[in-house]
Order: C-alpha cells, then structure tokens, then sequence
C-alpha cells in the first residue's frame, strides 16, 4: 500500500514539474517600425516569432501616430492576414482575432503596419510591445 502512495505521489509530482515548465503567459515582445512615404511599399513587419501559447494575439502601441492600420501575418512584409485588421493612432491594447487556420501554437507569426491615411504624410515611427 505504501509504495502505491509513494508511485502516486511521484507520479503527481512529476507531472506538476511538467505543467510548471510549459509557458502560462505568451510572450511579448517590442516592436518598432519605420512607416515610410509614399504609400505604395509603406508595409513593414516584425521578424518572424513562433507562437509559444494558445490565445489571442494584441499589440499596445507605446506612442500616439497619425492612423496605422496592424494586423498579424504568417510571414514579414506579406498581405497574407493571419488576423483582423486594426485601426490605431492611440495607445490602447487591441486584440486581435484570429482567422480560420491560424492562431496555433508553434506556428511563425510577425506583426505588420501600414498607413490608414489617404494623401500625403511624412514618414513616421511605431512602437510598443505585441504578442502573437
């Protein structure tokens, strides 16, 4: 009967260790992107990160800007959207939501912005921090 107890007792606590390693929070990372002029070729990207949990993908921009339109891609300088597309000049938290086929874990994903201007506009810089 004891050594039932104590193969139980190992048995729980090795598998408390392997749920302590796995990542509860995703990672977040800066970002910081240049927005040149003209509009055409004004998409930029973050590298490539892989997504390390499950969960929604946000992006908080650290400093006001003239509107910017982000979403999340599979692949830098792409329009192939992963996500939604948000609108932003301020520094609020957005969520993104994922589209069908995508959001897994273990799968590559960079952040990516362009201008949501019509006309002219000098280029500019977006920063904050982000997590896919």
């Amino acid at each position: 009967m004891r050594r039932n107890i104590r193969k139980i007792s190992l048995i729980g606590m090795t598998g408390a260790l392997i749920l302590m390693s796995v990542p509860v929070f995703a990672t977040e990372r800066s970002y910081e992107m240049t927005i040149p002029y003209p509009y055409v070729g004004s998409l930029q990207s973050t590298p490539v990160y892989v997504k390390d949990t499950s969960g929604a993908a946000y992006f908080k921009p650290s400093i006001n800007t003239i509107a910017t339109k982000y979403f999340v891609s599979p692949w830098g300088d792409s329009q192939t959207l992963a996500t939604d597309i948000i609108t932003k000049s301020n520094t609020t938290k957005s969520t993104f939501t994922w589209y069908e086929g995508y959001g897994g874990v273990g799968n590559h994903y960079c952040l990516s912005a362009y201008p949501a201007v019509n006309g002219e506009y000098d280029a500019y810089v977006v920063k904050g921090v982000w997590s896919n």
